[in-house]
């Protein structure tokens, strides 16, 4: 549901407001700063030559010089959303109020920014607006219909272990493909502590639901919270690393039966290096407590403490294209041992922004390419499967997304995905291609 080449780009420019917090030597930038001046001046129409130039400018201080490079890049490239933003919180560090309050409504005006940027935006323009204000809500709903070759993700064909014996599937219990709807809610508020560093208390809300067609043993009903403060350290307007602890929760209801109940808590950190590297980490825990139902009479075997890791770094390649790759750790640690099992995955994307063919609108459309890879490992075989087996499975996920605004609030989001599942057990042995079409509506 993350639709938008700028979630990152934008993300990178905002939390931390796109400098960096360690103050350079003007003398060793000199150089450096003369020679990206001169290459942006001999190509001005090249909006890379003046990116290029932004940074260096930043790091030495000359916020004006990377004002007006930025504009320029705004004449050649206009609906860059990441670009208005950066020029917004710089005139705000120039003192030039009205034109940050401007250039930042411009950027809340993009249906594609993601909710949780569009509350710091919204905390951000309320400080170059002097507003009283410190509540801010934010939303996005999302509807998408979709079908999958594979939706139960079953075996591609009847041949399975029971008992460490070949056993046979019916073939009613092997892949399916199917038909399903969307309906996704996530809701985000915030409140502006009174700090000058812009600190807040954040929560977000998601709401997941999914129906099948025909595989109504499927249908997912999931409701997520967290609630927490937001810490930002570095120069005032300037913060260059933010701190965030919070509590979670979460219940999710399978074919309309309890099925998980979860509580726990985690901390997200994130640094910005320069101008176009962004890092994250951030490490959960969870209590997972998981409910038997008539399709699941075992669940209860999965009950148990459930940890994560995860880091992420992001670096915008060009003003239109921004470079993602991400790397994890997951743990669960079950009542029964082969229901716990060590992950680890990674992943990259890449994502950009484009001029919509044939001027179909006036906006501009943005694609996503992400893969992923993820190995899990269970700590024990399952005597019901093969006692002699553990299983290890290695995943490859592939999706490509195109972004399609139609109005300043909707977009409409076409998506193709693809799933190898390669198990050590072949009752988990599957692959699935899927696609769907859905209408985001930013709140």
């Amino acid at each position: 549901m993350r639709i938008s080449v700028y979630t990152t780009v934008i993300a990178s420019m905002l939390f931390w407001v796109t400098t960096n917090a360690i103050s350079a030597d003007s003398s060793q930038l000199e150089p450096e700063y003369q020679a990206r001046f001169d290459a942006m001046m001999a190509d001005l129409a090249n909006p890379e030559r003046s990116f290029e130039f932004v940074e260096v400018a930043v790091k030495a201080g000359d916020l004006r010089g990377a004002i007006a490079a930025l504009e320029r890049i705004l004449k050649i490239e206009p609906d860059l959303s990441n670009i208005k933003l950066e020029l917004g919180l710089l005139y705000l560090r120039v003192g030039s109020t009205d034109l940050a309050a401007s250039y930042i409504r411009q950027t809340l005006s993009d249906p594609e920014v993601p909710v949780w940027i569009r509350n710091r935006a919204k905390v951000l323009l309320a400080q170059a607006e002097e507003s009283a204000s410190r509540h801010f809500f934010s939303g996005t709903l999302y509807a998408a219909g979709r079908y999958d070759s594979n939706a139960n993700a079953a075996p591609n064909n009847q041949n399975v272990r029971v008992r460490g014996q070949d056993g046979l599937l019916d073939q009613e219990d092997t892949g399916q493909s199917d038909y399903s709807a969307e309906l996704v809610g996530s809701f985000q508020y915030a409140y502006a502590l009174d700090s000058q560093a812009g600190n807040q208390i954040e929560a977000d809300f998601l709401l997941y639901n999914r129906r099948y067609q025909d595989q109504s043993r499927l249908n997912v009903n999931t409701i997520d919270l967290d609630l927490g403060p937001r810490f930002y350290f570095g120069e005032i307007y300037n913060p260059d690393f933010s701190v965030r602890p919070y509590v979670s929760g979460s219940y999710l209801l399978l074919d309309d039966d309890t099925y998980q109940r979860s509580f726990g808590g985690g901390l997200n950190v994130r640094k910005l290096f320069g101008l176009n590297l962004l890092t994250e980490g951030a490490v959960e825990g969870l209590h997972q407590d998981f409910s038997n139902t008539t399709r699941q009479p075992a669940a209860t075997e999965r009950t148990g403490p459930y940890y994560t890791a995860l880091g992420r770094v992001t670096y915008q390649l060009l003003p239109t294209t921004v470079v993602t790759a991400r790397a994890g750790a997951a743990k669960r640690d079950a009542d029964e041992n082969y229901e716990s099992f060590d992950e680890w995955n990674g992943g990259l994307s890449v994502s950009r922004s484009f001029k919509a063919p044939f001027g179909l609108t006036a906006a501009s459309w943005s694609s996503s390419l992400s893969t992923t890879l993820r190995r899990t490992v269970y700590d024990k075989a399952d005597p019901l499967i093969d006692p002699d087996q553990k299983r290890k499975d290695t995943r490859v996920d592939v999706n490509l997304s195109f972004n399609i605004p139609l109005t300043t609030r909707v977009t409409m989001v076409l998506n193709g995905l693809y799933t190898n599942n390669d198990s050590s057990l072949p009752n988990f042995d599957y692959d699935n291609w899927g696609g769907g079409l859905g209408f985001a509506w930013s709140i």
